[in-house]
């Protein structure tokens, strides 16, 4: 018996799926114990925080009954979450207790963690004088790492059950936490006027409102009645809510409430925001949702004090605290320190900024958003991390939640312009076009951003800017439209202006563009007339419509190429040696001061073309049908797109013999474009006719070699 409880510490199973079915086998059968107790399991199941990385699940309880005697077991928890209790200095996680209640309840057993996901519970033991007295067994304090979990039956914590010794467990699989989101917020920003907004001749807020003193709103809501904890024996802390800050001009001075107290309370915190009455907050007692500043705590929420801690009676409250900008930034952090746990609650924090005339324009990207904290990534049990703590998850808004999505303190978006219809011609320089005005219809200070999105037409090509991106009330955003990548065509998109609470607003584009007078219907190699990859300094070929006139120009990726040939169908060129292999070139053409629309061309390191006729026999005739070459002849083979030096040797394919070693590779000097492989045809070459294929091939590293289209080669 000894050996078997030691060998069930071994840490051999890393999930609670798999502990369970793996370890049962082991059990032993009642026989072997004597008599047995028979135990209903049953747990609760509470909503959790769906962010949390410590979470307490549900107690579990083992209503047991037999046989007067004396019962000893050892219960395994199989989870489906990360066990995430504090390690004591034992190494096994703390706080997680068991009682036995025959009458009056005892504590009993030891908790280790067996699996990360799992905890074993030994030495349970009690007596019975009674037959089928009812005995409670409680296991209580098991923390999870929630977003850790392998959720099913609607997203469940589960627990599966196995017992050793006397008690026999029914009910084994055991629902114990529903994860679900746990802060929402909203934010009411107002700016601060140029002429200036003043300090409070006190810090409190009854002084920032008597003053004046400008002040944005962020109001937190909790997403089931029981988000909003004051500290517990399982935690170090109250839920805490850690504010960001953003965008405040560096002449600014902000301020936030040391005490917030929350609609629960007799009197809520607000400087009057989301249709409350202005106040510093009064709190009666217990059981009303009051936060604390926490002052000096980190980045990330954890550590600090607090600023206004439980008090014993009632209190009115007012301070307000100055907060420490770095760059226009700050963050604050708000602790639970009592609350309600039956009503669903909201609280209100109010920023108030202080500025010198001028400075108004100094507040356009302010930003306050909330998240649960401390913020951790740490999903594993350790000996120092907070408890509580949560995975960085800002909180979305909150006006669905409190049924005020329209109401008339929020900002109202309208814009000046609902639909916008725009005409260009192909290659055409950028134009600026009709603005649109952005418009607050509603309080507050609005607060957008904007996007783009294509959706029909050249859809990867970036044709409409807008800008600014970003803004508040009163904006005019100057609308670009650029057919300089576009062929002639008709295209559209979406300009979305999502201004959060006060609204979205789609407004779709249309671009009418025009076909161009100089037009690139094609782009092949100029040996091969094959469309493909092409290689820089590589002779290639443009077909299309007009283009031939006064000073034919053609451009890839902004480099002028060398014009060898123009006529009204064709361009004959050089293509430019700068182009880098692995990308695209926009080409165009420029006749007589009219663009081409753009002719995207894809750039390889080398591309190889054998031009036909470009063969010549060992005697420097054409090779022909009329004069063909033997087998053991030396041939050359004038082609164009290769890149010198080569990455590796280029070898010849001639019928079915390839991979043949050339017996010369290299640039012609002479004509700039132009290459030529000499190689010695096989002796014994078998072929049909009076010819058989030839192609050049160029190593390409970790890839397939890169092959000119065939040729024919004719022999006799």
């Amino acid at each position: 018996m000894t050996s078997f409880i030691k060998d069930l510490h071994v840490p051999r199973l890393r999930t609670a799926l798999r502990v369970a079915p793996l370890i049962a086998p082991l059990f032993f059968a009642a026989s072997l114990f004597g008599q047995q107790a028979s135990c209903f399991a049953n747990a609760s199941t509470p909503t959790i925080h769906a962010e949390g990385l410590a979470e307490p699940v549900s107690d579990i309880t083992l209503t047991c009954s037999g046989p007067v005697g004396t019962y000893k077991a050892s219960v395994l928890v199989a989870l489906n979450a990360t066990v995430t209790n504090r390690i004591g200095t034992n190494g096994q996680p703390a706080g997680i207790t068991t009682t036995v209640n025959t009458g009056t309840p005892v504590a009993s057993g030891t908790a280790t963690l067996y699996a990360s996901t799992s905890i074993f519970v030994t030495g349970i033991q009690y007596t019975t004088s009674i037959n089928n007295q009812t005995v409670t067994i409680v296991i209580h304090g098991i923390l999870v790492a929630a977003p850790s979990a392998t959720t099913a039956l609607g997203g469940l914590i589960t627990a599966n059950l196995q017992s050793t010794g006397s008690l026999q467990i029914t009910n084994t699989i055991l629902p114990v936490a529903l994860p679900a989101a746990s802060l929402y917020a909203s934010q009411i920003y107002n700016a601060v006027s140029c002429s200036g907004s003043p300090a409070p001749a006190t810090n409190t807020l009854a002084a920032a409102l008597q003053a004046g003193t400008s002040s944005s709103s962020l109001r937190l809501t909790e997403g089931f009645t029981t988000a909003f904890q004051a500290k517990t024996a399982l935690s170090d802390t109250g839920t805490r809510i850690l504010v960001n800050l953003s965008g405040f001009g560096s002449a600014t001075q902000v301020f936030v409430p040391d005490a917030i107290v929350g609609n629960s309370g007799a009197t809520a915190t607000s400087a009057g925001a989301f249709g409350w009455s202005p106040a510093g907050g009064f709190y009666v007692g217990a059981g009303e949702l009051l936060l604390s500043r926490v002052a000096g705590a980190d980045a990330s929420g954890n550590g600090g004090v607090l600023a206004a801690p439980a008090p014993a009676g009632a209190v009115t409250y007012s301070t307000i605290s100055p907060v420490t900008l770095v760059k226009g930034a700050a963050t604050v952090t708000y602790e639970v320190v009592d609350s309600s746990l039956t009503l669903s609650e909201t609280a209100q924090i109010p920023v108030f900024v202080v500025a010198p005339a001028g400075a108004c324009n100094s507040l356009t990207g302010e930003q306050l958003t909330a998240q649960l904290a401390p913020v951790s990534n740490v999903t594993v049990p350790t000996a120092t991390d907070p408890i509580p703590r949560f995975l960085a998850t800002p909180a979305t808004s909150d006006c669905s939640l409190l049924n005020d999505c329209g109401s008339a303190y929020f900002p109202l978006l309208q814009v000046t312009q609902t639909a916008l219809t725009f005409n260009g011609n192909s290659l055409s320089p950028p134009t600026t076009s009709t603005p649109i005005g952005i418009v607050n219809a509603g309080a507050g200070q609005l607060s957008f951003n904007v996007s783009v999105a294509y959706t029909s037409g050249a859809t990867s090509v970036s044709w409409l800017t807008v800008s600014p991106l970003s803004g508040g009330n009163n904006t005019t955003l100057t609308i670009v439209t650029d057919p300089s990548a576009l062929t002639a065509g008709v295209y559209t998109a979406n300009l979305t202006i999502n201004a959060g609470n006060g609204g979205t607003v789609v407004v779709p584009v249309t671009f009418n563009v025009s076909p161009p007078g100089v037009l690139i219907q094609s782009l092949v190699n100029s040996a091969t007339q094959q469309a493909g990859a092409l290689a820089p300094g590589s002779f290639a070929t443009l077909y299309g419509l007009n283009l031939n006139g006064s000073n034919p120009q053609v451009v890839f990726n902004g480099y002028p190429a060398k014009v060898l040939y123009d006529s009204a169908g064709q361009i004959n060129v050089l293509i430019p040696t700068q182009l880098s292999p692995g990308t695209k070139a926009g080409v165009y053409a420029s006749v007589g001061g009219a663009s081409s629309n753009t002719f995207v061309a894809t750039i390889a390191a080398n591309a190889p073309g054998v031009f036909n006729p470009g063969i010549l026999n060992q005697d420097n005739t054409i090779n022909t049908p009329l004069q063909p070459a033997a087998a053991g002849d030396y041939i050359q083979i004038f082609l164009t797109g290769l890149t010198f030096p080569l990455p590796g040797p280029a070898t010849v394919n001639i019928g079915s013999a390839t991979g043949l070693a050339a017996v010369y590779s290299g640039a012609v000097p002479s004509i700039p474009g132009l290459d030529q492989v000499n190689i010695q045809i096989p002796q014994g070459l078998t072929f049909t006719g009076n010819s058989t294929q030839l192609a050049i091939c160029v190593p390409v590293t970790g890839g397939v070699p890169a092959c000119s289209p065939s040729v024919a080669l004719y022999m006799h």
